[in-house]
């Protein structure tokens, strides 16, 4: 029982290898009790010593050949490890030893392993008791459902009920708060709430992990899955607290593949390239096989302009990567920033299958569809508008990546005659792309879209008045177009309404509120909208950046400062770094103004990037902040 009680504190203080040798201890004393080679099993298999784990449940099966949770877990631990042989083996054994009520299980089991899911599905829900008490079938068919297909959404809503009815037990006090299967819940729901990106299932996701606290302290794999919820919420200091958590976690040796990659985004994010950096060379050795830890080291390398380390980076990928395209992607991507554009298209075309007149296979034209937006980000607008219109003619129903192409990139013609041929099948689409490319293009072409856009718009509405999102691109359009009173005036009667889903509602808000700041009106208001906008989006570094020209224009320059500075932690946005030049000059700090000003230049910042209602005092700012600098080299 001491054996037993040391290895569970090692589990609890994320000591897992230390656990593992006071568990061995353990199974090796008590060769013949069962549940003690299933938690030696359950201990091992959490140190990733599979061979040990199987071992033990070999033995429990010999001890107690009709538990069917014992060879369920020994088959899933073959089928682990890909050790098909024996697993034929395994499903034998246990249907010799199974009384009959159980051998429909393992057949299941053995349809899913082949990949014949609905056969599996129609046995598990015939042999499911549907008992409130059958935690283990609960949680059995909810694990089903979660490999049948993760990312469908039907399967998800399929393995819920599952889930709930786990938790349900514990709360109405039937099962204890660390039964295993009450601590797997409590997981399932929390990855699920966090797939779901919305903050506040984001905040509830973290209330329920914390509830597998012992002593205020996670298990090493749950602190893994906070970090993750944490740097979903896309707040600063979530974000911050994420990368505690993973720091940490990287300490004590616990983290994983997919630890060290979030780790390293997250600190990359926040400006810190080196720690960043360091991250990913630890994580190197660890992984030294896996392409997408190299693709993630070459990747910042790039961006952080490191270009003459990035050929030994390419060639140690080569190594570990039979994928060619993956390759080229990079080297193109490496190209195109050294602006050898030549270089770019010749790496760009072979990536392509080898004659585009033949007819060409679904594979190849889905290579052919990622090169050509491959070509749009990298500038060989030629390139990209030859593949999009090549894609579109041999798959009609892909229009739409031809027309956001030129939306975005090419002629603005060509854009409004195929916005106007999927008008009436896709109404709200079009105009949401077309609002896009209103702002986007209007540097470039003036006011030639104004007209064309105002007509689809209003005839959107004419169809459908209460559409919420025609109003609110309307909104957005009228801003754009310089009509900021009518803007402003559409935004009041949006957030008049009480139907207005609490996502379109915060958003409706802030821009509002930075609307009413860049004109100078109902400040008082705007910072309530603002600050009820975050209620459902939490404190993102967006909202932070409306907050402080709220306050800025309020004369609240200090507020207005920690908030640029806390927005700006996860961010390397060149308008917010203007922005902040805007706040300092507000409160004199003109040497702090003219460094966050050269940090914008230096990050890529262009008049055009701001929205319409700022643009227009943006000669005032700058000719402000260049004063200074003028001053400054006088003296």
């Amino acid at each position: 029982m001491l054996g037993r009680l040391a290895a569970e504190l090692h589990l609890r203080s994320d000591e897992v290898s230390e656990a593992f040798v006071s568990a061995e201890k353990v199974a090796v004393a008590r060769p013949d009790d069962p549940s003690t080679q299933v938690w030696f099993a359950r201990i091992a298999r959490r140190d990733k010593k599979l061979d040990e784990a199987i071992t033990a449940l070999r033995r429990a099966t010999e001890l107690v050949p009709s538990s069917l949770e014992n060879w369920t877990q020994l088959i899933s631990l073959y089928a682990q490890q890909e050790k098909y042989e024996e697993l034929v083996s395994v499903f034998r054994e246990a249907h010799l030893s199974l009384d009959a009520e159980f051998l429909p299980t393992i057949t299941a089991k053995a349809f899913e392993l082949q990949g014949l899911w609905q056969n599996a599905e129609d046995i598990y829900l015939s042999d499911y008791s549907n008992d409130s008490d059958d935690l283990f079938g609960a949680q059995s068919l909810a694990e089903f459902y979660l490999r049948w297909d993760h990312k469908d959404r039907a399967n998800i809503e399929r393995a819920a009920p599952y889930i709930n009815r786990i938790l349900r037990a514990a709360n109405e006090l039937k099962v204890s708060e660390d039964n295993p299967h009450v601590r797997w819940a409590r997981q399932q729901a929390a990855k699920l709430l966090a797939d779901s990106k919305d903050y506040q299932r984001l905040l509830k996701a973290q209330r329920m992990l914390m509830q597998s606290a012992v002593d205020g302290k996670l298990s090493s794999q749950d602190q893994g899955l906070l970090a993750q919820i944490l740097a979903a919420r896309n707040d600063p200091k979530s974000q911050q607290e994420s990368i505690r958590i993973l720091t940490a976690m990287k300490k004590n040796g616990g983290l994983g593949k997919s630890g060290f990659l979030l780790l390293s985004k997250l600190l990359n994010n926040a400006n810190n390239w080196e720690r960043s950096k360091e991250v990913l060379l630890d994580a190197i050795p660890k992984f030294r096989k896996d392409p997408q830890v190299w693709i993630a080291y070459i990747e910042k390398q790039i961006e952080h302009g490191e270009y003459s380390a990035v050929k030994n980076s390419l060639s140690r990928l080569k190594e570990v990567s039979t994928q060619r395209f993956h390759h080229l992607k990079l080297s193109a991507l490496l190209a195109s920033k050294q602006g050898d554009q030549e270089r770019v298209h010749r790496l760009l075309t072979q990536m392509l299958p080898q004659n585009l007149k033949k007819g060409l296979s679904e594979n190849e034209l889905q290579v052919v569809l990622a090169v050509a937006r491959l070509a749009a980000v990298y500038e060989d607008y030629k390139l990209a508008e030859e593949l999009f219109s090549l894609h579109f003619k041999r798959v009609p129903e892909t229009i739409l990546a031809l027309t956001k192409f030129h939306a975005t990139y090419g002629d603005v013609n060509k854009a409004i005659d195929l916005m106007s041929r999927q008008f009436e099948d896709q109404t709200d689409v079009i105009l949401q792309l077309a609002v896009a490319m209103l702002r986007k293009r209007r540097d470039e072409v003036g006011t030639q879209l104004d007209q064309v856009v105002n007509q689809m718009l209003s005839r959107a509405l004419r169809e459908d008045r209460d559409s919420i999102q025609r109003q609110l691109l309307k909104a957005e359009a009228l801003e754009i177009q310089a009509s900021y009173e009518e803007s402003i005036a559409t935004y009041d009667k949006i957030l008049e309404r009480d139907d207005v889903p609490a996502t379109v509602r915060a958003v409706a808000m802030n821009n509002l509120g930075f609307q009413l700041a860049m004109n100078n009106e109902r400040l008082d208001e705007a910072h309530q909208l603002v600050d009820e906008a975050m209620k459902t989006f939490g404190p993102v570094s967006d909202m932070l950046d409306t907050r402080a020209m709220v306050r800025l224009a309020r004369n609240e320059y200090d507020l207005a400062v920690e908030d640029m500075e806390l927005a700006l932690s996860i961010s390397k946005d060149p308008v917010k770094y203007f922005h902040l030049a805007k706040v300092h000059m507000g409160t004199g700090n003109g040497p702090a103004a003219l460094r966050s000003w050269d940090q914008a230049l230096a990050n890529g910042f262009k008049k055009e990037a701001l929205m319409s209602v700022e643009q227009e005092n943006f000669d005032e700012v700058k000719s402000q902040i260049e004063n200074f600098r003028s001053q400054n080299d006088r003296l």
